[in-house]
């Protein structure tokens, strides 16, 4: 997973670091942003408690990426779909949200496949990492 909340990204976090001398806008990551009212991003991080069950037999953390296409319900599907197999687990997770991005984007999935990394895919899905634990 990218460790943005604790390195990097500082210009979405400190004003004085929102001025790059060179702005490009191949790299929309490089242009300063108007009317900064950030921070945007925390170096702390996101911390939620769940109560375990005994019936629960998996931990999946990922990043924003997935969880801004798949809601718990689809991912608690897609776990039981796969359930002893946990590299299917995360490859049904990532692919069914690829192919969520790709639609909601009004294109195929081979379209989204051939878009150019960086800044022209990143508008389209963001990055996904995934991780699943035995509980």
């Amino acid at each position: 997973m990218q460790p943005t909340h604790a390195f990097g990204d500082f210009r979405l976090k400190h004003q004085e670091f929102n001025n790059p001398k060179q702005e490009s806008k191949e790299k929309g990551y490089a242009v300063s942003i108007k009317n900064f009212n950030g921070p945007y991003i925390s170096y702390k991080p996101d911390i939620k408690i769940f109560d375990i069950k005994k019936e629960d037999k998996y931990l999946v953390m990922a990043t924003d990426g997935l969880w801004d296409e798949l809601d718990n319900d689809e991912v608690k599907k897609l776990v039981q779909e796969n359930d002893g197999n946990k590299e299917n687990i995360i490859s049904s997770l990532y692919s069914y949200a690829f192919q969520k991005a790709a639609k909601s984007n009004r294109m195929t999935e081979e379209e989204l496949k051939n878009t150019p990394l960086g800044g022209g895919r990143r508008k389209l899905i963001d990055d996904i990492s995934i991780i699943v634990l035995d509980l």
